[in-house]
Parts: structure tokens; C-alpha cells; sequence
């Protein structure tokens, strides 16, 4: 009656443990699964959606280029800036009548 009682409490046991196993290999297998992309569909839905796409590179240019242009006109009108680009350009000059003479 004892060795009946354990070998169902050990039969219960390892199919519970049987179970347990095959589900966490499903879950193993599941968690490895790797979607493949397809670059046509991908291609397409990038190409569908080129408003939203154009206006942002359009923006984005738009504000880098005003960003530029303010920090040329920045350093243009800075006083230092512009001795400092008249004393190479005479330095520069110098050189340059030097190597016509020879």
C-alpha cells in the first residue's frame, strides 16, 4: 500500500516535471523565433509615406541654413573677426608678390 502510494506521488510528480519541460521548450522555442523583413515591403511603406518625409528634410534645412546664416553674419560684423581676416588676406598678399617677383 506504501510502495503504491509512492509511486504514484513519483509517477504524479514527474509527469508535472514532463509538462513543465515541454512547455519551457515551446517557450524556448518561441523566444528564438526571428521575423524576417522583407526590404520590397519595407521600400514601400517608406515610399508611401514621403510627404511627411520631404516636409522634415525641407525643415530641417530650412532651419540649418538659417542657423549658418546668422552665425556668418554674426562673425562678419565682429570686429576682431574682420582685423583678423585683413591681416591675413595683407599677410597672404605679401606672399603672394613675393612669388611673382621670382
Amino acid at each position: 500500500m506504501k510502495e503504491d502510494i509512492i509511486n504514484v506521488l513519483v509517477l504524479s510528480v514527474k509527469t508535472r516535471w514532463e509538462k513543465e519541460i515541454r512547455e519551457w521548450r515551446k517557450m524556448d522555442y518561441n523566444s528564438t523565433y526571428e521575423q524576417e523583413i522583407d526590404l520590397k515591403d519595407l521600400m514601400f511603406m517608406v515610399l508611401h509615406k514621403w510627404r511627411p518625409i520631404i516636409f522634415i528634410a525641407v525643415a530641417m534645412a530650412l532651419v540649418l541654413g538659417g542657423v549658418k546664416g546668422a552665425m556668418t553674419y554674426k562673425s562678419q560684423n565682429d570686429p576682431e573677426t574682420v582685423k583678423e581676416a585683413e591681416e591675413k588676406y595683407q599677410d597672404d598678399l605679401e606672399l603672394y608678390e613675393k612669388n611673382k617677383e621670382t
